[in-house]
């Protein structure tokens, strides 16, 4: 109950968009199964599957737009957010390197472990974070590709990484 408390107060800085455009993202649900639900955007281009209902919000920025779907199921918050960069990106690798440092600063986390995140021949990064002095953890994986960055997000009380959790994170697509 207390973990159900403290997320939204955690991951407020990062789903709270600081401007909200009057359009809206396309998205599409392609599929439910169960309770999934699977978001889709740039007309299909890339996606993942959601545990649940979902809310999407979307930040304008001088450079960038940045596309945020959550969805809480229980007390675990799934995150999904991509951001078009306008500016060529260069180094995709040194960019997740310095996400994840950015992100950790915000959440004000503890990064206990961190490692390569592969997806079909790109590099990004993954890691685990504990949040609130380990009072919930956070299993975080960001990848850049083309002018995309994209980062993928699941808080919970636990200490590891349930199945719904892994499902989530493995459910990641991208078309080139």
């Amino acid at each position: 109950m207390f973990l159900k408390m403290i997320l939204p107060a955690i991951l407020g800085v990062l789903l709270m968009p600081s401007q909200l455009s009057s359009n809206s993202e396309p998205e599409k649900l392609l599929y439910s199964i169960g309770d999934e639900l699977e978001y889709l955007a740039q007309n299909g281009k890339f996606g993942i599957t959601m545990p649940g209902e979902y809310t999407v919000s979307k930040v304008v920025g001088e450079s960038t737009n940045t596309i945020k779907v959550t969805s809480t199921i229980g007390e675990e918050t799934y995150l999904f957010s991509w951001t078009l960069h306008t500016e060529l990106l260069g180094d995709h690798k040194g960019l997740a390197d310095v996400s994840l440092e950015s992100f950790n600063e915000q959440v004000q986390g503890d990064i206990l472990n961190q490692d390569i995140y592969k997806y079909k021949s790109n590099e990004g990064k993954k890691a685990t974070i504990s949040l609130m002095e380990g009072q919930a953890i956070c299993f975080y994986r960001v990848i850049l590709m083309e002018q995309y960055q994209f980062q993928m997000v699941v808080v919970t009380g636990d200490t590891e990484l349930d199945e719904a959790g892994e499902k989530f994170l493995d459910s990641f697509k991208y078309s080139e």
